[in-house]
């Protein structure tokens, strides 16, 4: 029969070995049961193989898009270039035709001018002169049709002010009636006007007579001006 105290190191000896077994079978359980609950093929190989696949995936979209883009905006940027020729090219034909149209005008200018020429004789350019005037003057060649105006107006303003249509006698000579009123310089114009102009004078006489107001007209660049001089008052 065994001492007591050898008997409990015997005992003590087992019950650490069965322990021993029990916690290197539960390492191997929790090991295998790791080992099971992970999925297949996700390795860190495997899944390096994968980023690299999906990466290469977004470059080859993201290329396409960009050279796409790229592509779309070549087109709208040779698209405006022909706009923008097309445009320059037009805008060279109207500025030809406008030239044209000028040259056509200036001569029918130079035409009417030569044709119809008038003067004023009476007060002289630069002259001091009162409130109320008659300007005297003379024309040479045709008419045609046209007729004669005296305007008033500030020095070089474009207020226009009409002070009748001009009367020619049969030597030609003229005189028509000014009221200057105001002190300052005035120019004394005298105007070749078509039938619609000299229906504007006409009806503009009549309405400032009539309401005793003499509101500025203003005049088309394309009037016909024979004669001109400056006077002070």
């Amino acid at each position: 029969m065994l001492p007591i105290n050898i008997k409990a190191k015997f005992l003590s000896y087992q019950v650490d070995e069965i322990w021993g077994r029990n916690i290197v079978m539960n390492t191997e359980n929790r090991s295998q049961e790791k080992a099971s609950s992970q999925p297949q093929g996700t390795s860190i190989e495997d899944l390096l193989k994968k980023n690299i696949i999906w990466s290469m995936g977004g470059m080859l979209v993201l290329g396409f898009v960009t050279g796409f883009g790229a592509y779309r905006a070549i087109l709208e940027t040779t698209g405006q270039v022909t706009l923008l020729k097309e445009r320059k090219e037009q805008l060279e034909t109207e500025n030809k035709l406008l030239k044209g149209r000028v040259e056509v005008l200036e001569k029918e200018l130079f035409a009417y001018r030569k044709a119809s020429e008038a003067f004023i004789t009476k007060p002289k350019n630069g002259d001091r002169v009162a409130q109320e005037i008659v300007v005297e003057g003379k024309i040479s060649g045709n008419l045609q049709g046209k007729s004669l105006w005296l305007f008033l107006r500030p020095y070089q303003s474009q207020d226009w002010y009409p002070q009748g249509e001009i009367i020619i006698s049969h030597d030609r000579t003229w005189e028509q009636s000014a009221y200057i009123p105001d002190r300052g310089r005035f120019e004394l114009v005298v105007i070749l006007a078509g039938e619609s102009d000299r229906a504007i004078f006409d009806r503009y006489l009549k309405t400032a007579m009539s309401a005793e107001r003499y509101p500025p007209l203003r005049l088309s660049s394309s009037i016909i001006k024979l004669e001109r001089i400056v006077v002070n008052r």
